[in-house]
């Protein structure tokens, strides 16, 4: 018998790392945070835009992800974030977040759910690294999971909302392991601002990842544990 145990909950927030050159720096330094090399760069928060435009990722107000004892509900809920305090027309960053999976990799799966904010529009891509910076498999497709055009100029081509960045994009994968235990399962974006000429134009980005181990229980009967920061049961 399977049974899922909530594992990690990882948010937008000054751990994200960020880099405006690639996205494969952005996802070195998401290593480097987690063991303690560097360079690292934190994404910086940037809050709301003013009367609250951006729609906002939050957990339900008791909210009980993963069951009693799961580490899920007690994370921070998403910051908006970017690479700096100014956003200028037409850029585009990159930012990542690594989370260290534990367990025999023969028999230890993982499931993900993603939810993502975008101002304006992003790829999301879903990897496993080695702990030494080396990539190893790409879990989704080929050039990411893509949320809207990524031409710096679609602005253009935005007459009438919802515009790109008033909605919110989700995405699950189950029967996710990695190839050797202690490599990094890795969350990263491309984010474009679009290059509008008008008086504002923000730029941020938002995020929730879950993440839960499947446990093979040979009775029916199991405990799975986390990563040290909580456990689940299940029967």
């Amino acid at each position: 018998m399977v049974i899922f145990t909530p594992y990690k909950r990882i948010t937008s927030g000054i751990d994200t790392q960020t880099d405006a050159g690639s996205r494969e720096e952005a996802v070195k330094k998401a290593i480097r945070k987690q063991t303690g090399g560097v360079p690292t760069q934190d994404a910086v928060e940037i809050g709301n835009l003013p009367g609250g435009m951006w729609p906002i990722l939050e957990p339900y107000t008791n909210d009980n992800s993963g069951g009693l004892l799961s580490p899920l509900p007690g994370v921070p809920a998403p910051k908006f974030i970017w690479d700096d305090l100014t956003m200028e027309p037409g850029e585009t960053r990159y930012f990542a977040h690594a989370v260290e999976l534990t367990g025999n990799p023969e028999d230890t799966d993982f499931v993900i759910f993603i939810a993502t904010f975008a101002d304006d529009a992003h790829r999301l891509f879903l990897e496993e690294w080695t702990p030494e910076g080396e990539f190893v498999f790409a879990f989704n497709f080929d050039g990411g999971e893509v949320d809207g055009n990524m031409s710096p100029t679609t602005f253009m081509g935005e007459l009438c909302p919802p515009y790109n960045w008033q909605i919110i994009r989700y995405f699950s994968m189950d029967g996710i392991y990695v190839e050797q235990e202690g490599n990094f399962l890795v969350l990263s974006y491309e984010v474009v601002n679009y290059n509008s000429i008008g008086a504002v134009n923000p730029a941020g980005l938002a995020y929730v990842m879950d993440v839960y181990k499947e446990v093979e229980t040979e009775n029916g009967n199991g405990n799975g544990n986390g990563d040290g920061n909580g456990n689940g049961n299940g029967d």
